[in-house]
């Protein structure tokens, strides 16, 4: 999990599309510079401590926060986030969790759809989530 500093990321203007990445083996994990880079700033989007577990509803408001993981996408570019390590303990379920949360958010977060994979292993996707405002999700999954 990584939170940007000040000078990044930087995304050219002309981006159409822009993918969030956040591994799934950081939940249940303290909040730590060893799981969470810039846990400092962590602590200041989601008013989680340090030394808490991280949570779904954190890493959620990480991803939503205007300063969080999907800072600098242009307000034209679609945005898809991207949950890695599905095979982490629990991982397909904390993966819908994290998508049910931003689905109430996802006209102001203007997030279309949440993948859940593992690139290295077979399938690599295992879930495609489709965010709907209006708390309406389509889910569609290859297990």
């Amino acid at each position: 999990m990584k939170v940007p500093a000040a000078h990044e990321p930087v995304i050219p203007a002309a981006t159409d599309w822009l993918i969030g990445v956040v591994g799934l083996k950081v939940i249940d994990k303290p909040l730590r510079p060893e799981w969470v880079f810039r846990h400092d700033l962590y602590t200041q989007i989601t008013g989680l401590l340090p030394g808490e577990p991280v949570t779904g509803a954190s890493v959620s408001a990480a991803i939503a926060h205007k300063n969080g993981v999907m800072k600098g996408c242009p307000p034209n570019a679609r945005k898809t986030l991207f949950l890695n390590i599905a095979g982490a303990p629990r991982g397909l379920a904390l993966g819908k969790r994290i998508a049910q949360i931003l689905n109430k958010t996802a006209g102001r977060t203007k997030i279309e759809k949440v993948v859940i994979g593992q690139p290295l292993e077979n399938p690599p996707v295992v879930a495609r989530i489709d965010l709907i405002p209006e708390s309406c999700m389509k889910i569609n999954e290859k297990l």
